[in-house]
């Protein structure tokens, strides 16, 4: 049986910078090989393969530091199989270590997942929550689509106050633990936990948990689907049919960050946005994403704020032709 290695591309393969590449092969056959390649990271094996077909090497995107492997199920033509694995970290604040009790920044104190998301979180959304809090009015109600943690419900409950409520969309299991925990620590009593994905349409979507990163998300209805993880299935429902069903409130400000997914949900409440014509903050991931998200929106006569570099648009088509490949919150305001 020949000595088959999987081996990195780079010239060091022991270590990768957070937010870089890596990139690993099959090494020490003739001929052609068919492998399924899988990831471990920090302990928790992952058991869907990262590549969609068979192939002889495989490319890894880590989202957060830790500890990896990346393994291959290998077989040749001739039948013979093996496994092979190499091991690497990626640099950054530890990962492991539990949850962790934080302070936000202009707002409560929130647990976190790990020592990872609290380094991120002490300087989450700096930009918006200035402008947000002067959108969010006393007596609003807020859907808050892809909620996560809570760290802007938190802060939406607050500022609607009493007489507001607070709807939070989050799927992912492990989010919707620490979102609740951290409501309730927050002291606020004016919200509503949905855990949903939020769609165009009910059905079962695949879900990508990683619990290194509470970020990923919806799988097939985002272009980052082959993101590693834990990968289950979850419930989705629009927001036309959870308003209508649910017998919820009208909504005077949506906002939606869920890893770009944002134009399958938005494709979901335009029956809510014409008929209540809210406040809008969508994060838009890149100029796809964008594309697909403000072609739903073009009918309704919204004008946009983009508020990383404070451009305004006088409608969705401006937007969309002006959208770099990037991630960007813009917000809408109905004419």
């Amino acid at each position: 049986m020949p000595t088959v290695t999987l081996e990195s591309t780079a010239a060091s393969q022991r270590r990768i910078a957070l937010g870089q590449q890596g990139e690993f092969v099959l090494r020490g056959f003739d001929g052609p090989v068919e492998a399924r390649f899988f990831l471990t990271h920090d302990g928790i094996r992952y058991l869907t393969p990262l590549n969609q077909s068979a192939a002889d090497s495989v490319r890894v995107y880590p989202e957060a530091p830790g500890a990896y492997t990346v393994s291959a199920a290998w077989q040749l033509p001739s039948g013979e199989s093996g496994w092979a694995e190499t091991s690497f970290e990626v640099d950054g604040p530890a990962s492991s270590g539990g949850p962790e009790l934080v302070s936000i920044p202009d707002g409560p104190r929130a647990w976190v997942p790990s020592r990872w998301e609290s380094a991120l979180s002490v300087k989450h959304e700096e930009r918006v929550v200035g402008l947000l809090s002067r959108l969010v009015k006393p007596g609003a109600t807020v859907y808050d689509v892809g909620a996560n943690i809570g760290l802007f419900a938190t802060r939406f409950a607050r500022w609607a106050g009493a007489s507001g409520h607070v709807y939070c969309i989050e799927a992912n299991p492990l989010c919707v633990y620490f979102l609740r925990a951290n409501l309730q620590a927050s002291g606020a009593k004016n919200f509503d936990i949905l855990p949903v994905c939020l769609l165009d349409s009910p059905r079962l979507a695949e879900f990508t948990i990683s619990y290194g990163n509470n970020l990923l998300g919806v799988a097939q209805d985002s272009p980052f689907a082959n993101k590693p993880g834990h990968h289950i299935h979850v419930e989705s429902a629009s927001l036309d049919e959870l308003i209508g069903s649910q017998h919820l409130r009208a909504p005077d400000f949506i906002k939606v960050d869920i890893e770009g997914a944002e134009g399958t949900a938005a494709a979901g409440m335009r029956e809510t946005i014409a008929r209540a014509r809210p406040v809008l903050m969508f994060e838009l991931h890149g100029r796809a994403a964008a594309a697909a998200t403000l072609a739903h929106l073009e009918q309704f006569g919204y004008r946009y704020h983009e508020i990383s570099q404070g451009r305004d648009f006088a409608g969705a088509r401006a937007l969309s032709d002006w959208f770099p490949d990037a991630c960007l919150q813009v917000v809408g305001f109905p004419d």
